[in-house]
Protein backbone atom coordinates (compact mmCIF):
# COMPACT_ATOMS: atom_id res chain seq x y z
CA UNK A 1 0.00 0.00 0.00
CA UNK A 2 1.76 3.41 -1.07
CA UNK A 3 -0.08 5.41 1.18
CA UNK A 4 -0.23 4.21 5.17
CA UNK A 5 -2.78 2.20 6.30
CA UNK A 6 -4.34 4.60 8.00
CA UNK A 7 -4.83 6.58 5.32
CA UNK A 8 -6.58 3.65 3.35
CA UNK A 9 -8.78 3.23 5.71
CA UNK A 10 -10.59 6.49 6.22
CA UNK A 11 -11.23 6.10 2.51
CA UNK A 12 -13.26 3.16 2.90
CA UNK A 13 -16.64 3.53 3.93
CA UNK A 14 -17.97 -0.19 4.21
CA UNK A 15 -17.26 -3.56 3.23
CA UNK A 16 -17.30 -4.97 -0.55
CA UNK A 17 -18.93 -8.18 -1.71
CA UNK A 18 -17.09 -9.03 -5.00
CA UNK A 19 -17.61 -11.99 -7.09
CA UNK A 20 -14.77 -14.01 -7.43
CA UNK A 21 -13.14 -17.01 -9.63
CA UNK A 22 -11.68 -20.27 -8.05
CA UNK A 23 -7.81 -20.60 -7.82
CA UNK A 24 -6.43 -21.99 -10.70
CA UNK A 25 -5.17 -25.46 -9.99
CA UNK A 26 -1.70 -26.19 -8.79
CA UNK A 27 -1.19 -22.50 -7.87
CA UNK A 28 -0.35 -21.16 -4.47
CA UNK A 29 -2.94 -19.05 -2.99
CA UNK A 30 -2.17 -16.01 -0.27
CA UNK A 31 -5.07 -15.56 2.29
CA UNK A 32 -6.18 -13.00 4.88
CA UNK A 33 -9.05 -12.98 7.28
CA UNK A 34 -9.69 -11.09 10.41
CA UNK A 35 -12.12 -12.48 12.78
CA UNK A 36 -11.04 -9.56 15.17
CA UNK A 37 -12.36 -6.82 13.90
CA UNK A 38 -15.23 -4.44 14.36
CA UNK A 39 -17.61 -6.72 12.37
CA UNK A 40 -18.79 -9.64 14.06
CA UNK A 41 -18.67 -11.27 10.72
CA UNK A 42 -15.35 -12.75 9.04
CA UNK A 43 -13.87 -11.23 6.41
CA UNK A 44 -11.62 -12.51 3.72
CA UNK A 45 -9.40 -12.16 1.14
CA UNK A 46 -7.59 -14.68 -1.30
CA UNK A 47 -5.00 -14.21 -3.65
CA UNK A 48 -3.66 -16.50 -6.68
CA UNK A 49 0.46 -16.06 -6.37
CA UNK A 50 2.20 -18.43 -8.81
CA UNK A 51 2.07 -22.07 -9.66
CA UNK A 52 3.56 -24.20 -7.34
CA UNK A 53 6.06 -25.10 -10.21
CA UNK A 54 7.84 -21.43 -9.46
CA UNK A 55 8.29 -22.04 -5.71
CA UNK A 56 10.45 -24.89 -6.23
CA UNK A 57 12.62 -24.20 -9.17
CA UNK A 58 13.10 -20.46 -8.11
CA UNK A 59 15.22 -19.47 -5.97
CA UNK A 60 13.46 -16.24 -5.10
CA UNK A 61 10.04 -15.05 -6.64
CA UNK A 62 8.49 -11.08 -6.03
CA UNK A 63 5.24 -9.74 -6.28
CA UNK A 64 4.89 -6.52 -6.22
CA UNK A 65 1.63 -3.64 -6.97
CA UNK A 66 1.19 -3.69 -10.60
CA UNK A 67 1.32 -7.37 -10.39
CA UNK A 68 -0.24 -9.00 -7.34
CA UNK A 69 -3.52 -9.28 -7.13
CA UNK A 70 -3.82 -8.16 -10.78
CA UNK A 71 -2.75 -4.39 -9.70
CA UNK A 72 -5.72 -4.61 -7.24
CA UNK A 73 -3.96 -5.66 -4.31
CA UNK A 74 -4.41 -2.22 -2.01
CA UNK A 75 -8.12 -1.90 -2.72
CA UNK A 76 -9.32 -5.04 -2.11
CA UNK A 77 -7.34 -5.38 1.14
CA UNK A 78 -9.17 -2.19 2.00
CA UNK A 79 -12.22 -3.32 0.78
CA UNK A 80 -12.12 -6.59 3.43
CA UNK A 81 -10.26 -5.24 6.34
CA UNK A 82 -11.62 -0.96 5.98
CA UNK A 83 -13.66 -1.19 8.94
CA UNK A 84 -10.78 -2.80 11.69
CA UNK A 85 -8.10 -0.12 12.29
CA UNK A 86 -5.40 -2.65 13.72
CA UNK A 87 -3.65 -4.06 11.02
CA UNK A 88 -2.48 -6.52 13.27
CA UNK A 89 -5.58 -8.04 13.65
CA UNK A 90 -5.61 -9.73 10.33
CA UNK A 91 -4.02 -13.04 10.09
CA UNK A 92 -2.33 -14.48 6.81
CA UNK A 93 -0.69 -17.69 5.31
CA UNK A 94 -0.10 -19.53 2.26
CA UNK A 95 -1.15 -22.76 0.89
CA UNK A 96 -1.18 -25.03 -1.94
CA UNK A 97 -1.51 -28.09 -3.79
CA UNK A 98 -0.16 -29.88 -6.76
CA UNK A 99 -2.92 -32.54 -7.83
CA UNK A 100 -0.84 -34.81 -9.99
CA UNK A 101 -1.19 -37.69 -12.36
CA UNK A 102 1.63 -39.57 -10.94
CA UNK A 103 1.94 -37.66 -7.50
CA UNK A 104 0.36 -35.09 -5.17
CA UNK A 105 2.34 -32.18 -3.12
CA UNK A 106 1.08 -30.04 -0.58
CA UNK A 107 2.31 -26.43 0.68
CA UNK A 108 1.66 -24.47 3.67
CA UNK A 109 2.87 -22.01 5.25
CA UNK A 110 3.44 -21.94 9.23
CA UNK A 111 5.31 -21.56 12.15
CA UNK A 112 6.78 -24.38 12.93
CA UNK A 113 7.15 -27.53 10.70
CA UNK A 114 3.83 -29.75 10.51
CA UNK A 115 4.93 -32.96 12.24
CA UNK A 116 4.25 -36.30 11.05
CA UNK A 117 3.41 -37.57 7.49
CA UNK A 118 0.21 -36.96 4.83
CA UNK A 119 -1.95 -39.59 3.86
CA UNK A 120 -3.27 -38.38 0.73
CA UNK A 121 -5.71 -40.66 0.12
CA UNK A 122 -7.61 -39.96 2.84
CA UNK A 123 -5.84 -35.91 2.46
CA UNK A 124 -7.62 -35.90 -1.13
CA UNK A 125 -10.82 -34.23 -0.78
CA UNK A 126 -9.14 -31.11 1.50
CA UNK A 127 -6.47 -30.91 -1.34
CA UNK A 128 -9.32 -30.34 -3.42
CA UNK A 129 -11.12 -27.77 -1.55
CA UNK A 130 -8.02 -25.98 -1.36
CA UNK A 131 -8.06 -25.41 -5.10
CA UNK A 132 -11.67 -24.77 -4.73
CA UNK A 133 -11.19 -21.77 -2.57
CA UNK A 134 -12.77 -18.15 -4.31
CA UNK A 135 -10.85 -15.35 -5.31
CA UNK A 136 -10.69 -12.04 -4.41
CA UNK A 137 -12.43 -9.88 -2.10
CA UNK A 138 -14.70 -11.43 0.23
CA UNK A 139 -16.68 -9.48 2.37
CA UNK A 140 -19.10 -9.48 5.72
CA UNK A 141 -19.61 -12.66 6.56
CA UNK A 142 -18.50 -14.91 2.97
CA UNK A 143 -15.67 -16.53 4.06
CA UNK A 144 -18.28 -18.34 7.00
CA UNK A 145 -21.77 -18.72 5.50
CA UNK A 146 -20.77 -18.95 1.30
CA UNK A 147 -18.79 -22.28 2.62
CA UNK A 148 -16.15 -21.37 -0.63
CA UNK A 149 -13.73 -19.18 0.95
CA UNK A 150 -10.54 -19.12 2.99
CA UNK A 151 -11.87 -18.92 6.79
CA UNK A 152 -14.31 -21.81 5.87
CA UNK A 153 -11.29 -24.30 4.11
CA UNK A 154 -8.39 -23.14 5.53
CA UNK A 155 -8.91 -21.31 9.43
CA UNK A 156 -11.23 -18.90 10.78
CA UNK A 157 -8.45 -17.57 12.61
CA UNK A 158 -4.41 -18.26 13.50
CA UNK A 159 -5.86 -19.37 16.79
CA UNK A 160 -9.16 -21.38 15.74
CA UNK A 161 -9.18 -24.14 13.13
CA UNK A 162 -12.90 -24.82 12.46
CA UNK A 163 -16.47 -22.81 12.04
CA UNK A 164 -18.76 -23.71 14.66
CA UNK A 165 -20.85 -26.74 13.03
CA UNK A 166 -18.49 -27.61 10.12
CA UNK A 167 -18.56 -30.73 9.40
CA UNK A 168 -15.40 -31.90 6.66
CA UNK A 169 -11.63 -31.29 7.81
CA UNK A 170 -9.93 -27.70 7.30
CA UNK A 171 -6.26 -27.45 6.69
CA UNK A 172 -5.37 -26.84 9.77
CA UNK A 173 -7.16 -29.58 11.18
CA UNK A 174 -5.44 -31.93 9.22
CA UNK A 175 -1.38 -30.82 9.67
CA UNK A 176 -2.43 -29.83 13.33
CA UNK A 177 -0.52 -26.82 12.60
CA UNK A 178 -2.08 -23.47 11.57
CA UNK A 179 -1.11 -22.15 8.43
CA UNK A 180 -1.52 -18.36 9.43
CA UNK A 181 -0.35 -16.06 11.70
CA UNK A 182 -1.09 -12.61 12.55
CA UNK A 183 0.29 -9.31 10.37
CA UNK A 184 2.78 -7.30 12.78
CA UNK A 185 1.42 -3.88 13.94
CA UNK A 186 3.60 -2.92 11.02
CA UNK A 187 1.72 -4.60 8.27
CA UNK A 188 4.55 -7.06 7.89
CA UNK A 189 5.19 -10.70 8.50
CA UNK A 190 7.81 -13.75 7.48
CA UNK A 191 6.53 -17.11 7.45
CA UNK A 192 8.23 -20.41 6.59
CA UNK A 193 6.65 -22.11 3.31
CA UNK A 194 6.97 -25.98 3.56
CA UNK A 195 5.98 -28.88 1.67
CA UNK A 196 5.30 -32.62 1.52
CA UNK A 197 5.03 -34.65 -1.45
CA UNK A 198 3.53 -38.03 -2.18
CA UNK A 199 5.99 -40.80 -3.20
CA UNK A 200 3.59 -42.43 -5.63
CA UNK A 201 -0.07 -41.80 -6.38
CA UNK A 202 -2.11 -43.57 -3.28
CA UNK A 203 0.85 -43.55 -1.30
CA UNK A 204 1.35 -41.96 1.93
CA UNK A 205 3.48 -38.88 1.38
CA UNK A 206 6.72 -38.06 3.03
CA UNK A 207 7.50 -35.43 6.41
CA UNK A 208 7.31 -32.16 5.64
CA UNK A 209 10.24 -30.25 4.24
CA UNK A 210 11.01 -26.46 4.95
CA UNK A 211 11.29 -25.06 1.13
CA UNK A 212 11.99 -21.29 1.97
CA UNK A 213 10.22 -18.12 3.42
CA UNK A 214 7.92 -15.79 2.15
CA UNK A 215 7.62 -12.31 3.23
CA UNK A 216 4.08 -10.11 3.13
CA UNK A 217 4.64 -6.41 3.13
CA UNK A 218 1.06 -4.83 3.03
CA UNK A 219 1.88 -1.48 3.20
CA UNK A 220 4.13 -1.75 0.08
CA UNK A 221 2.28 -4.14 -1.97
CA UNK A 222 4.71 -6.82 -2.22
CA UNK A 223 4.76 -10.30 -1.06
CA UNK A 224 8.43 -12.16 -1.52
CA UNK A 225 9.85 -15.49 -1.72
CA UNK A 226 13.12 -16.66 -0.88
CA UNK A 227 14.05 -20.44 -1.39
CA UNK A 228 15.91 -21.88 1.14
CA UNK A 229 18.97 -22.21 -0.70
CA UNK A 230 18.62 -18.49 -2.14
CA UNK A 231 21.48 -16.48 -1.03
CA UNK A 232 20.10 -13.39 1.34
CA UNK A 233 20.38 -9.61 -0.48
CA UNK A 234 23.44 -7.81 1.50
CA UNK A 235 21.82 -5.03 3.92
CA UNK A 236 23.11 -1.34 2.87
CA UNK A 237 25.93 -0.72 5.49
CA UNK A 238 27.08 -4.44 4.59
CA UNK A 239 27.86 -3.39 1.01
CA UNK A 240 29.61 -0.32 2.86
CA UNK A 241 31.55 -2.85 4.47
CA UNK A 242 32.17 -4.81 1.39
CA UNK A 243 33.59 -1.51 -0.63
CA UNK A 244 35.87 -0.65 2.63
CA UNK A 245 37.33 -3.60 2.82
CA UNK A 246 38.52 -3.68 -0.68
CA UNK A 247 39.81 0.20 -0.79
CA UNK A 248 41.97 -1.62 2.11
CA UNK A 249 43.32 -4.08 0.09
CA UNK A 250 44.28 -1.78 -2.58
CA UNK A 251 45.93 0.06 -0.62
CA UNK A 252 47.75 -2.46 0.82
CA UNK A 253 48.75 -3.61 -2.44
CA UNK A 254 49.87 -0.73 -3.16
CA UNK A 255 52.60 -0.32 -0.09
CA UNK A 256 54.15 -4.22 -1.23
CA UNK A 257 54.94 -3.08 -4.37
CA UNK A 258 56.22 0.16 -3.71
CA UNK A 259 58.12 -1.51 -0.99
CA UNK A 260 59.61 -4.17 -3.50
CA UNK A 261 60.34 -2.06 -6.65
Amino acid sequence: MKNSYKAALLAVLGLTVVSAAQAANNDLILGFNDLAGSSSAQNDLTINLASYSDFTTTASLTFTGSTLDNGNFASDFSSAFGSDPTISDVAAGVVGANLGTSSRTLFATGAATPTGTINYTSYRSTLNEIQAISIGSQGSSAGLSAQNGWSYFVAPSPTLAQTSGQSETTVAQYLSQNPEQNLSSSGIITETLYQSTEASLGATGGAFSEIGTITIDVPTDTVTFNGIDSAPVPEPTTYGLLAGAGLLLVGVRRQFVKKNA
